[in-house]
């Protein structure tokens, strides 16, 4: 006796078994399918292409069929050297040169920014020097004129030893031709007489700071000019004479 299930609040589907029978018509097409990609196949027809020939090569020389130079031959082998695309898409080929010494030199042997120096100093007041007490009485003083005398022109004066002035008596007077800038210290000179009283010898002596050689000269000359009284029994005399010069050497300007 069967017995119906109460009913409850909810639908509940039912379900129903799966039959075997759909996936066995799937395999079965499955198969044959397979089946027919082995037993029907269809090869490809092979071609083989003839094969290629080369294009006869036809070689451009400067010489005709007569085996002469030809004209026309020449300039159409220049035009083609000079429009030849090979010379273009040429690769150069570039040698690298070879390594550069550089050497190296630190970064901290250059000075890059000079250091700041000292701000210069602000100018100060310049105030003069004291001065003295005197002197400053003395400058509200009315100045006192002061007459002085010119100083008389020294002319120039030779002086001899004693053992020449005794021969010489009143020595000439010596002017000079020669000038100097500025006034010329004493020239000494060192003469020897002989018996007949002839200037033999005449010896410039030292020279003293600020001489003029050419003064030096001509006082030499005037001195191998004097003439001395003779003296038989001395046979030769010696003895030095002093050029004082005077204001008479100096140029007036």
């Amino acid at each position: 006796m069967n017995v119906e299930p109460p009913p409850t609040t909810f639908f509940w589907p039912v379900r129903h078994k799966s039959s075997w029978r759909l996936a066995g018509l799937i395999f079965a097409m499955l198969f044959l399918h397979s089946a027919a990609f082995f037993l029907f196949q269809a090869a490809t027809p092979v071609i083989n292409l003839p094969p290629r020939t080369a294009p006869p090569i036809q070689l451009l020389t400067p010489y005709g069929p007569d085996g002469q130079i030809s004209a026309e031959n020449e300039s159409l082998l220049r035009w083609i050297d000079a429009e030849d695309p090979a010379l273009v898409a040429r690769v150069p080929n570039v040698e690298m040169p070879a390594h550069v010494e550089v050497p190296f030199v630190p970064s901290c042997m250059q000075m890059r920014t000079p250091p700041l120096g000292l701000p210069p100093q602000p100018q100060t007041v310049q105030f003069p020097p004291a001065r003295d007490v005197m002197t400053l009485i003395m400058s509200g003083m009315p100045a006192r004129q002061v007459n002085r005398a010119p100083l008389p022109s020294r002319p120039t004066e030779l002086r001899f030893s004693s053992a020449l002035t005794t021969r010489l008596g009143t020595p000439p007077p010596f002017k000079p031709q020669q000038r100097a800038t500025e006034l010329v210290q004493v020239s000494q000179f060192l003469i020897g007489i002989t018996a007949e009283g002839e200037t033999q010898f005449v010896f410039p002596q030292k020279q003293e700071v600020g001489s003029v050689p050419a003064l030096e000269k001509e006082a030499a000359a005037f001195l191998g000019g004097l003439q001395f009284k003779p003296d038989p029994a001395m046979p030769i005399v010696w003895g030095s004479v002093q050029v004082h010069w005077g204001d008479d050497i100096v140029a007036k300007p």
